[in-house]
């Protein structure tokens, strides 16, 4: 019947159409993601900048250095204590034209005796990124003048860290609670670090409502 093969046609010319436009459809989330991917990492890096140049900012040049080597030190012992001997934090300072520009740098192992120098935000793997932001903001609030009171709000902190250094991040951010005698409250998914806290407050989503407990 004619009027039946020429609805198979029609049929089979949508389903084409379909599936490119599925395939359209597919490659621009994919794009999308790797937008909002580059997105994400451009905001940490200025934000990781904006915090390096907080702390470094309307200070003499005497206090400067003072302040500059007492940041390097934390986020280096911070790096150290998470993923071992070998990493280094360095925080330069200096002039783009007439702008005032920072720069943070990672050096860490890169097998036998070799070592790697990157961007902080650039550094091999997230989690280095995760615990150079908690460092630097630790840095923040106790070189600080005058002192910023309160605790250290994180929301998901160590997202990034691999599943081998998260306990030792865990015992990283205990250990800055007791030695800077400062709360931390955070908001994060990982199981590990809510077991550490002292007390957790669950949220969870039950038949379309927030249980809390």
């Amino acid at each position: 019947m004619p009027e039946l093969a020429e609805l198979h046609q029609r049929a089979s010319a949508a389903r084409s159409h379909l599936e490119r436009r599925k395939g359209e459809r597919d490659a621009l989330l994919a794009r999308r993601q790797e937008v909002e991917q580059q997105l994400a990492s451009a905001r940490m890096r200025s934000e990781h900048i904006g915090l390096a140049a907080i702390l470094l900012r309307e200070a003499g040049d005497f206090a400067r250095e003072q302040v500059r080597q007492r940041v390097q030190d934390l986020v280096t012992s911070s790096l150290q204590a998470v993923f071992g001997p070998g990493y280094e934090f360095h925080l330069e300072a200096g002039k783009i034209g007439n702008r005032a520009a920072v720069w943070c740098r990672i050096r860490s192992p890169y097998g036998g005796e070799g070592v790697i120098e990157t961007e902080g935000i650039d550094s091999r793997g997230g989690g280095i990124a995760d615990i150079q932001a908690i460092a630097l903001r630790w840095a923040m609030l106790e070189t600080a003048r005058p002192a910023i009171e309160g605790p250290l709000l994180l929301d998901e902190p160590c997202k990034h860290v691999s599943a081998d250094n998260l306990a030792a991040a865990g015992a990283f951010l205990q250990q800055a609670c007791r030695q800077f005698g400062r709360q931390v409250i955070m908001v994060t998914h990982l199981e590990h670090l809510a077991e550490l806290a002292d007390q957790v407050v669950r949220v969870e989503l039950r038949d379309g409502a927030s249980h809390i407990t």
